[in-house]
């Protein structure tokens, strides 16, 4: 996935960028313009830990809450772990974009999934055509 030119900073520890895509139904493409936010490596660890310390301090309350404490209690430290690894290794998150479906021709807004990573399969919401999003 190749970087577009940059765009500034958006929020503390983010640089947008755009990156050029094509959207695909049954071999006919669309132009798409994506951006998409680039987490620096302090963005993802105070976002790391701040997932960790929520969950782990569930976890501390759960301690007193009569027999649920023994599912909750682990259940939410080993969450808390495995949100942070998460976290950890997300670099970077797309914006929802509009662009005219291939398959219907309808304009659309499409929303991406939070980590979501090119190629990517998404539907559109006018037609339900299946569409796959590709860099160029």
């Amino acid at each position: 996935m190749g970087r577009g030119a940059g765009t500034g900073g958006t929020m503390r520890g983010e640089e947008e960028s755009r990156v050029p895509a094509l959207l695909y139904a049954r071999g006919e493409g669309t132009p798409v313009d994506l951006r998409i936010h680039q987490h620096s490596r302090g963005h993802r660890i105070r976002r790391a830990v701040a997932g960790l310390g929520l969950l782990w301090l569930m976890a501390a309350v759960a301690v007193f809450i009569p027999i649920a404490h023994l599912i909750l209690v682990p259940g939410l430290f080993f969450g808390g772990i495995g949100l942070f690894i998460v976290r950890w290794r997300r670099r970077n998150r797309f914006e929802a974009f509009e662009a005219t479906c291939p398959a219907c021709g309808a304009r659309a807004s499409f929303d991406l999934a939070e980590g979501a990573e090119l190629p990517l399969r998404i539907h559109c919401p006018c037609c339900d055509a299946a569409l796959t999003l590709k860099s160029r």
